[in-house]
């Protein structure tokens, strides 16, 4: 089972390519969840879902206005766990491992970041209406893949530490690409998973501390060289998809009217200002809140300190999602997209959907309800 670079021509274009099978709950047995999962940490009982990669393991936890939560490389459901736990009394929390992440199937060679989005809509559409997408690092991408196709199925983004948008032009990005994807780089990446042991720690602020405990709930998923296959791959993927990332950021227009938070950790290493600022330009009717003392991953390191914003913005909108999407461009073919720059007329299309409307909504129009305060957070240890 899986797929391969030759696939991918085909995602994009149309309805998917598969249907949606329902899902079925996965037993709490010693075989379905591995004895290294932190059952106080991650009280929750995972069910799957079939994609045709293999079995797709979701925390599907409470009633209500749907939430969907979309990771990114290396991490997995369990960074959500604290906002999934303080939410599933007023909203329905759905949080899926990508394949090769978390408690999903690990199939070796598969990797690209189009095959996650693809098999993420499948679970959403099988499952879910009118969602608010809470995504970081590559779930943005993977999870605006979504969005950008189906506008009228997303009603609000709470956008952590992330970016979506081609790398071409950053200094450096092809040849640090090629350069990671070497035969001697991978080898060494997946046998000693420099990934999760060194570059995670790093990523956290200094005020930070990552548990041994918590630390051990990331490493666990990936006990070998082979399960290591989707962290490595993603990984070295950012050159090589900058295609893709364009695609989707040339579509944020389809988005624009939707309410935003950004809820951003200032001593981040990989983002910083200017990605922040990237955000806030492209969507007006944005909510920031900056955290001075918190990095890159900013779930794990707020903890529960995250609900405040999170319920603040999703009271704060829960009257003001209803926005009809007037424009709607057909999905283009990431085939096609690797020649947009070729089709002027194409782009213009696409651009035009990024034009401030006449009487757009203003920034912090959305904010009828007090802001709370981002007080430097101290990040104990959970």
């Amino acid at each position: 089972m899986g797929r391969r670079a030759g696939d991918l021509f085909l995602i994009g274009r149309g309805e998917p390519r598969y249907e949606a099978s329902e899902p079925t709950e996965l037993p709490m047995t010693p075989h379905s969840i591995p004895d290294w999962v932190d059952r106080i940490a991650y009280p929750f009982t995972p069910k799957t879902f079939a994609t045709p990669d293999g079995a797709m393991s979701y925390v599907d936890e409470g009633d209500g206005p749907p939430i969907v939560f979309v990771h990114g490389n290396p991490t997995w459901s369990f960074m959500y766990r604290e906002l999934i736990k303080g939410l599933r009394g007023r909203y329905r929390c759905l949080a899926p491992d990508h394949i090769g992440f978390g408690l999903s199937d690990k199939p070796r060679g598969f990797a690209f970041p189009q095959f996650h989005a693809e098999n993420l809509e499948l679970l959403i559409t099988a499952l879910l209406k009118d969602i608010t997408l809470v995504v970081h690092e590559w779930g943005t991408p993977i999870a605006l893949a979504y969005a950008t196709r189906h506008p009228e199925n997303v009603s609000r983004l709470i956008i952590l530490n992330s970016a979506c948008w081609s790398l071409k032009a950053a200094p450096g990005a092809e040849r640090v690409g090629r350069r990671d994807r070497g035969r001697i780089r991978r080898f060494l990446g997946r046998r000693f998973n420099p990934l999760l042991r060194l570059a995670i720690p790093r990523r956290f602020s200094r005020d930070a501390r990552l548990a041994p405990a918590i630390r051990r709930q990331y490493l666990g998923p990936f006990p070998t060289p082979e399960s290591r296959d989707g962290v490595w791959t993603l990984a070295t993927s950012l050159a090589q998809q900058s295609d893709w990332l364009e695609w989707i950021w040339l579509a944020r227009g389809l988005l624009r009217d939707k309410p935003v938070l950004l809820l951003w950790g200032e001593r981040d290493p990989i983002h910083g200002p200017a990605t922040l600022a990237r955000w806030e330009e492209a969507f007006p009717r944005h909510a920031t809140i900056r955290y001075a003392n918190v990095g890159h991953c900013v779930a794990e390191e707020l903890g529960r300190g995250a609900l405040e914003p999170v319920g603040w913005f999703l009271r704060a909108t829960a009257e003001s999602t209803a926005v009809e999407v007037r424009q709607r461009a057909p999905p283009i073919d990431p085939k096609t997209a690797l020649q947009h720059r070729a089709h002027a007329a194409q782009r213009r299309r696409w651009e035009a959907l990024d034009r401030p409307p006449a009487r757009g909504p203003q920034a912090g129009e959305i904010l009828d309800a007090p802001r709370p305060a981002a007080a430097p957070c101290d990040c104990p240890a959970r």
